[in-house]
């Protein structure tokens, strides 16, 4: 897990996840090693962030919505995709969403009333 801030927390955390997408893609053409085949989910919005556990181990770790709807996204991703929602879309910068960005469907979670629009990141974009 990746978590970004600010005001640039759209567009980093975008090409962040190009750049791994590529990366790990091209790794796997070419590596002897077990193949990392994992996808992307990413959210926008505000998460708790803090040390859980007790006094023989904790963790940082972020909780809340935002993180549950990223993990979500992460899960029905497949090998080397980026998934992210509209409220993403919201923070990144037009460029980049004319770029890399593609509408996918929309998608029904557990636990929400209603749909959210998912984009999935097309690296081939640049």
């Amino acid at each position: 897990m990746a978590c970004f801030s600010g005001e640039k927390r759209g567009e980093q955390a975008l090409l962040c996840m190009v750049e791994l997408m590529r990366e790990l893609s091209e790794r796997e053409k070419t590596s002897n090693h077990l193949p990392c085949r994992v996808g992307f989910g990413m959210h926008d919005g505000r998460v708790l962030l803090g040390l859980l556990g007790d006094k023989h181990r904790k963790e940082l770790t972020v909780i809340g919505d935002v993180a549950n709807t990223a993990a979500r996204l992460c899960g029905i991703a497949q090998p080397f995709q980026g998934l992210l929602t509209e409220a993403c879309m919201k923070i990144i910068p037009n460029h980049l969403n004319e770029t890399y960005c593609r509408y996918l469907n929309a998608i029904y979670f557990k636990g929400k009333r209603e749909g959210m629009n998912v984009f999935y990141i097309d690296t081939l974009g640049a």
